[in-house]
């Protein structure tokens, strides 16, 4: 996992915390997101980004809390986040602020790696997955040729390493994919929009087949968002 080389990170900040008499909870945080469109047949979108960021929530002896964030992972940095926070949490203590003494009463877990049971989004193939996408619209087409269809996939690749002073040290992801068709027509005079959409945790990167959404309908005015029976979502 990403968040698994981290280790220079989570051990500034530990080490700041220690020098300073802090308690901290730090969380690093990677993510990888695809957007990808599809709209009468063609690509409209489609866009990966990636981003990563730690967190530092830190408490004083007395349970002052402070807390700050960054987008940068070198230890420098995490060190001086921690710093930061400290300052805060001294801030809460002069302004009388909420305190807590939870933290210091926690056990530690240990290190432990909840592994990915699923594909990355590194390596689902991009061209795989709209390829998938056309052919659900092509579906949702067939069964409704009045209407305009706008298919749209996005897919996040997510993961999380928490580590606290205790010496707990957990990573973990938290993968989730959603698809949509949005449907226009006209009934009479008046144009109609409809969605729908189907989500699970996790996405493969075959696309023999999509399952079409099942409950949408067309009604006059706002869009309706029909979750169906929630068929099986396949990429």
């Amino acid at each position: 996992m990403r968040v698994d080389q981290d280790d220079a990170a989570i051990d500034a900040a530990l080490d700041a915390a220690r020098t300073l008499g802090l308690y901290v909870i730090v969380r690093v945080q990677h993510q990888a997101e695809r957007r990808l469109t599809i709209a009468g047949g063609a690509v409209e979108r489609k866009r990966t980004s990636r981003s990563a960021g730690v967190g530092v929530h830190v408490f004083a002896a007395d349970g002052s809390v402070g807390f700050a964030s960054i987008d940068d992972a070198q230890p420098a940095a995490v060190a001086a986040a921690v710093r930061q926070a400290g300052a805060l949490a001294a801030l809460m203590h002069d302004l009388d602020g909420a305190r807590t003494l939870a933290p210091f009463a926690l056990q530690s877990g240990g290190r432990l790696r909840l592994e990915r049971q699923y594909q990355t989004l590194d390596t689902a193939l991009e061209q795989s997955q709209l390829t998938g996408l056309v052919e659900a619209q092509a579906a949702m087409r067939s069964l409704l040729p009045s209407l305009q269809v706008r298919t749209s996939l996005r897919v996040v690749d997510e993961e999380w390493r928490i580590a606290r002073s205790d010496g707990t040290d957990i990573s973990y992801s938290t993968p989730r994919a959603s698809l949509r068709h949005e449907l226009t027509g006209r009934i009479g005079e008046s144009v109609v929009r409809a969605s729908a959409s189907v989500s699970r945790r996790t996405w493969g990167a075959g696309a023999a087949g999509w399952a079409v959404p099942s409950g949408a309908g067309l009604r006059r005015g706002k869009g309706t968002r029909s979750r169906g029976d929630r068929p099986p979502l396949r990429v």
